[in-house]
């Protein structure tokens, strides 16, 4: 059973007005509301989205389509964050935003 809240000046359940700009934050919407693409921590990993057409729905960097996932892995072989941003041709700093993501989602 989901447990929601109750708005007694209007008499009626409030969920939505509480929790519906939290669970919207990041994601893009298509013109007829069906979403298409979600940045999962914009602000910290502004360059990370999940879009079901990309990846089978990965988290990716939005610029290349890589996996953060196989970036971190390709770094967890190598300890070099130059040698795989050469091997993908993904700067430097994506590759570091991949693995810190791939960190953090790990941690939760």
């Amino acid at each position: 059973m989901t447990k929601k809240l109750y708005d007694l000046r209007k008499r009626n359940w409030a969920w939505h007005e509480i929790l519906g700009n939290f669970l919207v934050q990041g994601i893009e919407f298509d013109p007829l509301g069906v979403a298409r693409e979600w940045r999962p921590k914009k602000n910290t990993f502004p360059n990370v989205l999940v879009n079901p057409k990309i990846a089978f729905g990965q988290p990716v960097l939005a610029e290349s389509g890589i996996p953060t996932r196989a970036l971190r892995d390709a770094f967890d072989a190598e300890r070099e964050l130059e040698s795989v941003s050469d091997w993908y041709q993904v700067p430097k700093e994506r590759v570091e935003e991949a693995i810190l993501f791939e960190a953090e989602l790990a941690a939760a």
